[in-house]
């Protein structure tokens, strides 16, 4: 069966849609229940060209998904959290997430409880198409909290505290190459969509995938994604990215190519000016030798012609 790529983005908005869809998978990734989601601003930012003097929008954006949510916690109480999805096809620099985060923890939403306000724990996902340097190689899913410790005994405090909560996000970070071909629990089953190894060799916004193979709860996110990949209006979407991509790929290999010819000719310049700067060295060694010979050869003159006037000067007397 053919499922539309979620990590493009017509197929990942498609599904994300859906609020069932969506909470399904978000509740899988932070392992906690979320009984209701209220979808946000969304933004795509596009990484840009450089060297481009138009300086065009790359068509690999990372999307951004923005959430309020209430979690249902394990003693029956809910809890109202700030959620953000970032989902790129290529791992970026640590500044540019950072960015995105420090957005969404300026305007994240506030929840009022009694008479006050006070913001919602913020839970940050990045989905990567890619595998970021930084992370252990070894690792498709990383979950980072902020731990919280008694600076004099060293003792961790695990208690909730509304000032920690509030001020120290919780983020989880998965690597698709990374996943495994069998799923070792909910978590990797509910990503098997974003899996790498289930891409079409011959169209890569689809999946060749056995959704039988997988728990049945999941079969919400198997419709939606079987329903994009055979919808006109998306697939042109898809085909469209595709495109994009391919192009935006081909651009970057021809840049490569002219930064390592640029490279090239700017290593043989420099090996011409050391060259050129070895002779200026010579010459300049020679041309000391030489003046050190005319000082001397002057000196020999002024001496002979001091000897022959004294020779002069004694005949005359």
């Amino acid at each position: 069966m053919r499922l539309a790529n979620p990590f493009y983005d017509a197929a990942f908005k498609f599904l994300m849609a859906d609020e069932k869809a969506a909470r399904l998978l978000l509740s899988a990734i932070i392992r906690e229940n979320i009984v209701s989601l209220a979808p946000q601003a969304q933004e795509q930012a596009y990484l840009r060209l450089k060297e481009d003097p138009a300086d065009q929008k790359s068509p690999l954006a990372i999307q951004r998904l923005d959430y309020t949510a209430v979690v249902l916690t394990e003693d029956g109480k809910e809890k109202d959290i700030a959620l953000e999805v970032q989902k790129m096809h290529l791992s970026l620099a640590l500044m540019r997430f950072r960015r995105y985060l420090g957005m969404q923890l300026v305007n994240s939403s506030q929840v009022r409880k009694g008479s006050e306000l006070a913001p919602r724990p913020l839970y940050t996902i990045y989905l990567l198409n890619d595998t970021y340097p930084a992370l252990l190689p070894d690792r498709p899913i990383v979950r980072i909290q902020a731990a919280m410790y008694d600076d004099y005994s060293d003792e961790e405090l695990v208690f909730p505290i509304a000032f920690r909560d509030s001020l120290h996000q919780r983020s989880w970070v998965v690597q698709a190459p990374l996943l495994p071909y069998v799923p070792r629990n909910s978590t990797e089953e509910a990503l098997a969509y974003f899996n790498r190894r289930y891409v079409s060799s011959d169209r890569a916004y689809e999946l060749e995938i056995d959704p039988s193979c997988l728990s049945g709860s999941l079969s919400v996110m198997s419709d939606r994604l079987l329903y994009a990949a055979s919808d006109k209006a998306i697939r042109d979407l898809l085909e469209a990215e595709e495109f994009s991509r391919l192009e935006w790929e081909m651009l970057q290999e021809k840049n490569k190519g002219m930064a390592e010819t640029i490279a090239y000719q700017a290593s043989v310049l420099a090996e011409k000016d050391s060259a050129l700067a070895e002779k200026d060295s010579a010459l300049a060694e020679k041309d000391s030798a030489l003046a050190e010979k005319d000082s001397a050869l002057a000196e020999k003159e002024r001496q002979i012609a001091e000897l022959m006037a004294q020779l002069h000067n004694s005949k005359k007397e």
